[in-house]
């Protein structure tokens, strides 16, 4: 009878995965091409109004707009869990060509810092970095501080008042926390939102006493004059006015404290090769679009990139393994213990 009932239960997982197998074939063409014959889905992780948010909204805006893909691609939200929810949807789809994931660094490394059972590449597969995305530390402009000088004054004579807002636990975002804590030597509180839009309101409303923000995240506040970058995370100065006097940590004395992140597009695990290279082609498409450099790259302070699926893979990889092994040496995983 058990057999039975086991039997009757893998026909019935068998039978709910056909129309997911079904379609992702009926889509490849003779000539081995594949066409959308639906509306693709863009997973965003995290609520709207954050970095992956904008990312996905634009990737779709100018797919949709130029008619870039034979299908429209809209955008849907699946915040909590530290990303966890939007990225174990997404594998969830395995094998779906119509199920895409809005692809930031901050969010891969989420997977390998928090321990996920199943890590980004068992639930995801990149499809294409499109761009640089710069970090910044901010301020409210009437808030009590105008220069990182004045935020580690009150951090050090402080120590673990300074309320530090940031998206997710484990991310690109608590290691420029951390990085922050080993190298200057200040002990600040951090406090966890679930995507940097909440960051932003948090801030702008006093709730904590400076955010990490990318600037696409915060150009709005910045333009508006109610929140101030004080100091970098990138290599070099983020380029234009807005954010131009916002000093390195490499110029402060602090090389240690220096990193990127990127973003793009990922799809379902396993997804027919030839849907990965349709959208592959869409991503090349669309980062050679005005649009793209002007209204998205130009407008959010960002820097332009594209590696197609195989390279951004081992790119990515390779991240990790730095990431990673800078989250060990800050001693993160020694507080988990």
């Amino acid at each position: 009878m058990k057999r039975i009932r086991m039997m009757v239960l893998l026909a019935a997982v068998l039978i709910s995965m056909m129309p997911l197998m079904a379609q992702g074939n009926s889509d490849i063409a003779e000539d081995g091409t594949f066409h959308m014959s639906k509306e693709a889905r863009i997973i965003v992780p995290a609520n709207p109004g954050g970095g992956s948010d904008i990312s996905a909204r634009m990737i779709a805006d100018i797919s949709n707009r130029n008619h870039l893909a034979e299908k429209n691609l809209v955008v849907e939200n699946r915040p909590g869990g530290a990303c966890a929810v939007g990225y174990n949807y997404v594998g969830s789809q395995k094998g779906d060509p119509y199920t895409l994931l809005s692809l930031h660094s901050g969010n891969i490394i989420v997977s390998a810092v928090n321990g996920w059972e199943q890590q980004w590449d068992d639930l995801t597969d990149i499809i294409a970095i499109m761009a640089w995305d710069d970090v910044t530390l901010c301020v409210r402009t009437d808030g009590p501080f105008s220069t990182i000088d004045d935020v580690i004054e009150y951090a050090k004579a402080n120590p673990g008042k300074l309320k530090f807002g940031s998206d997710q636990r484990g991310n690109t975002s608590q290691l420029g926390f951390e990085l922050m804590k080993k190298y200057i030597g200040i002990d600040m509180n951090y406090v966890q939102y679930d995507s940097s839009g909440d960051v932003a309101s948090a801030l702008l409303g006093g709730h904590v006493d400076v955010g990490i923000l990318n600037p696409g995240e915060c150009i709005g506040q910045v333009r508006g004059g109610l929140l101030k970058p004080v100091v970098t995370f990138a290599p070099e100065r983020i380029s234009g006015d807005l954010f131009g006097d916002a000093p390195t940590f490499v110029e402060l004395g602090y090389p240690e404290i220096s990193y990127r992140e990127f973003r793009g597009l990922s799809g379902a695990k396993d997804m027919p090769p030839a849907a990965l290279q349709y959208y592959e082609d869409l991503c090349r498409k669309i980062v050679e679009t005005d649009e793209w450099k002007t209204t998205y790259l130009e407008a959010n302070n960002l820097q332009p990139a594209f590696m197609a699926h195989d390279e951004a893979m081992e790119f990515t990889r390779e991240h990790v393994e730095q990431v990673m092994q800078t989250f060990e040496e800050v001693g993160y995983f020694d507080l988990l213990n």
